[in-house]
């Protein structure tokens, strides 16, 4: 290896098989349309703050790549004391660096760590290391959470600690969705995640997670090219819509096509739903005397279990400051100032008596999306907790189909439609008051069933 990335060690941490095809072998996926829009379009955000120059009105058939520079000019400029971004500032004097390349030394006899950042604003009270990123959608920006995890994050802060800089560093994604088609009356949307860290967190990181990160990389790229030796990820085997190496990793008799093949030009027929297979066995488990619901008896039974246990606290690094001031989705109903103030600065939330509400468009249960109030005196039920025994059912029912057990080692399509058609069948099972991470693959798909039935929504400010 002559040096190694955030990218690398961020796809090695997730698995260490993908990260031996793509790198190791250079066995690597063409970029699809979609990473090819989401690059067109960091490019002119980029030149944008590097020159100060917009992009060319589009030719015919061509993407218009200006509505995304104005929505980020926009968006870096609104109700800020401080801009988050300032105005270009073309020549060698600027107060910033864009797309600036570095090298960290790693430890000896590893490849150093080589990287691009994307922008470094030398601002008080406090600097600023925001990277650009693009997606369809922002439900898939990361939380500040799962950027205090993020080797990119942590490489940039890294740097920024070696290059002299003392006291908080704020790191960050600022985030462009780039969903087709591009909207026409209302701007691309824009969502800022921040993250300011220390020194010692960042070194923390960088000595416990990162380093030994690169010493196995190393020696697997040294070692004998023998993918038995090397560990699987089952659970990111339907990332980003299905890795592309499941099969030479030997994991293809795992992945099951959802539907089935109908007479030429009708398309696929979805086939076998979940839903009704889940309803029956809870409609024969009460026939035989047993539990109707998989849930029933445990979600009690952690309530009674928290209550006598001491209160629990969101699970937020110390060094993570909430400075978290986007507007959620549409469909989410914000929670109040107050509420969400008391969840940043992990303290317990006042308890709320959800109002009644029938059966049916609207559920009687509350959800809480990235955060951990109290309700009732109690926390929360995790959402790991509730849908545990769920889970348990749907993998017997897929297991005498002879399919994997394992949710996560279904096909993209029908991974998604097992987990919906799972939680419709539970709904009248949910907890009063739900929580879900949204770094959990399968809670983060649940959400499209749960926000419509839910009676109240609070998700965490970002």
């Amino acid at each position: 290896m002559h040096h190694t990335s955030a990218s690398q060690v961020s796809m090695f941490l997730r698995c260490n098989r993908r990260w031996f095809w793509t790198y190791v072998m250079k066995m690597r996926s063409p970029p699809s349309e979609a990473q090819l829009r989401g690059l067109a379009v960091h490019k002119v955000v980029e030149n944008y703050f590097n020159h100060g120059v917009m992009p060319d009105a589009p030719k015919e058939g061509e993407l218009d790549l200006r509505p995304y520079v104005e929505a980020a000019i926009k968006y870096v400029h609104r109700n800020q004391t401080i801009p988050l971004l300032p105005e270009p500032e073309p020549g060698p004097d600027r107060s910033y660096l864009v797309e600036h390349k570095f090298v960290i030394p790693t430890r000896e006899g590893l490849p150093d760590w080589l990287g691009f950042i994307d922008f470094f604003h030398d601002v008080q009270p406090i600097r600023r290391c925001p990277d650009f990123k693009t997606m369809g959608s922002l439900r898939s920006a990361k939380t500040p959470i799962e950027l205090s995890k993020d080797p990119q994050m942590m490489s940039y802060a890294k740097w920024a600690y070696m290059a002299g800089h003392q006291g908080p560093l704020e790191v960050g994604h600022f985030c462009i969705e780039t969903r087709m088609p591009p909207p026409k009356k209302a701007a691309p949307r824009i969502l800022y995640v921040p993250l300011v860290v220390v020194e010692d967190t960042v070194n923390e990181y960088w000595n416990e997670t990162a380093l030994p990160a690169v010493e196995r990389m190393t020696t697997i790229e040294a070692g004998p090219k023998e993918i038995s030796l090397i560990d699987p990820n089952d659970e990111a085997c339907g990332d980003h819509g299905g890795c592309p190496h499941r099969e030479r990793c030997g994991l293809e008799k795992n992945v099951v096509t959802f539907g089935r093949k109908t007479t030429k030009g009708k398309g696929t027929e979805m086939g076998n739903p979940m839903l009704e297979k889940l309803k029956n066995a809870k409609l024969a488990a009460a026939d035989n005397g047993t539990s109707a619901a998989p849930v029933a008896a445990v979600v009690p039974a952690v309530v009674a279990a928290q209550a006598q246990a001491p209160e629990a606290q969101p699970t937020i690094p110390t060094f993570v400051r909430a400075r978290m001031a986007a507007v959620p989705p549409q469909e989410v109903q914000p929670a109040n100032a107050a509420t969400l103030a008391a969840v940043t600065a992990q303290e317990p939330v006042k308890a709320v008596k959800p109002k009644a509400a029938p059966r049916g468009a609207k559920g009687g249960f509350e959800l809480y999306i990235d955060c951990q109030p109290v309700v009732g005196g109690k926390p929360a039920v995790p959402f790991e907790v509730w849908f545990a025994p769920i889970e348990e059912a749907v993998g017997q029912i897929l297991e005498s189909e002879g399919k994997p057990a394992n949710i996560m080692r279904l096909d993209f399509g029908e991974q998604k439609a097992v987990i919906a058609d799972a939680v419709r069948a539970n709904l009248d099972e949910v907890p009063g008051a739900l929580c879900v991470s949204t770094s959990n693959n399968i809670g983060k798909d649940a959400l499209n069933v749960l926000i419509p039935h839910a009676s109240r929504v609070v998700r965490s400010i970002r």
